[in-house]
């Protein structure tokens, strides 16, 4: 994996940080359910402007994906700046998601 950050994934984890790559699939499956249940969202709540968009995307980042990885801070004891690297990674992912899908009717 290349080094993005030098050496901080090593510091904020303790360990070298290489994807499995059998469970790539599996992620992009994911990510592509996430995206239709945030197209979903944005059409029930009748959004069709980018402000509502990432609005929705904030929400929903809020809502579902924070509560998860406060779980991980907590019972797998992750590093708080991790933690805000993970969370901060789906907040621009979901707003520019919900950006994308508030416009593209």
């Amino acid at each position: 994996m290349p080094k993005l950050f030098g050496d901080a994934w090593v510091e904020l984890t303790g360990k070298e940080m290489k994807p499995a790559s059998r469970w790539i699939a599996a992620g992009l499956i994911g990510h592509q359910v996430m995206a239709f249940v945030l197209a979903v969202i944005v059409n029930l709540a009748n959004v069709t402007n980018v402000v509502g968009g990432i609005i929705i995307g904030v929400l929903v980042c809020i809502g579902f994906v924070a509560p998860l990885e406060i779980g991980e801070l907590i019972w797998e004891k992750i590093p708080f700046k991790l933690f805000m690297i993970r969370v901060g990674t789906q907040l621009v992912g979901l707003s520019v998601a919900g950006s994308i899908l508030s416009v593209w009717r």
